[in-house]
Parts: C-alpha cells; structure tokens; sequence
C-alpha cells in the first residue's frame, strides 16, 4: 500500500487569519486490474449413458472431474458450479393465450442434456474454451460456451 500525503498553504476562506494551512492524507492501493469476463459452461451429457458405465468407469471419470474442478479453484476462475437432477425431475411451464400450461419433463426432447454448468471468470474467450476443453464431459458430451451478460442492477434492461 502506497500512502500519498500533501501540504496546502493558502489564505483562510472564513477571513479568520491571514493563512491557513491544510493537512491531506489520501491512502491508496495501487494495484494492476486484468480486465475479465465471465463465461459459463454448460455440460451436455447423455443421461442414458452414465448407468451404462461400470463402477470402475464411473470412479475414474469422478476423479478426473474432481481434478478439473480442483485446477479450476487453484487457479481462481471458478465462481460457481452446479449439477442438476435428471430430466426425469423437471417441470416445463409456459403460458399460451393467457393459460399457464405446466408439463412433466425437459423443454426439448433432444440426445443430449443439460447436467449442470460452471461460471468461470477468465479474460477472454480463448482461455474460458481452453478451460472448457479440459473438461471431461467434453470427452463424451458437449460443453458450450457462452459470455454472460453484466450489467449493474440499476442498467437492468430486458
């Protein structure tokens, strides 16, 4: 930390002495900002696939996902990570002409499925798809990448 003081001599604003002299102290951290970006990365898996795995498969895999979210904490890019439950558990809600419409099951019927995503913050797109293929699951899945929008609460626009 850096301290910045100053001295100033000038004539009294009041008139009540000839001079007056004013004392400033201003502390500063003088630190380097990287600009980043925050991305997140959403894991596309084939459910089906995973009880296929044997045991063994399924440990292996486990440990090599721990790893990759262990280098992603080391590393101080990764702000938040979650899995999600199966499709099985989701609900679909959408409203038609003013009728809130409510269905058991994912949005789409499609091969693969969201199974969870990680927001990391890195300075660019090169190293958020760098990161992402280190992922696992881009082994056997997909994982897309997208920048999230930032904006201040008051700059909210949808």
């Amino acid at each position: 930390m850096e301290e910045i003081s100053g001295v100033i001599q000038s004539n009294c604003p009041n008139g009540l002495g000839s001079n007056v002299m004013v004392v400033t102290a201003h502390s500063a951290v003088l630190e380097t900002t990287e600009t980043t970006m925050e991305y997140m990365l959403m894991d596309y898996v084939t459910e089906g696939g995973w009880p296929e795995l044997s045991q063994a498969e399924q440990d292996q895999w486990l440990g090599a996902y721990r790893s990759y979210m262990e280098a992603m904490m080391k590393a101080g890019v990764l702000k938040s990570s979650q899995g999600l439950e199966w499709t099985a558990t989701a609900t679909t809600v959408r409203v038609r002409s003013g009728k809130t419409q409510v269905l058991d099951g994912p949005y789409a019927d499609s091969k693969e499925q969201l199974g969870g995503f990680h927001i990391i913050d890195v300075p660019d797109l090169d190293a958020a798809l760098a990161w992402a293929a280190r992922s696992p699951t881009a082994m056997h899945g997909v994982i897309e990448v997208r920048p999230l929008k930032i904006h201040p609460p008051a700059q909210l626009r949808f």
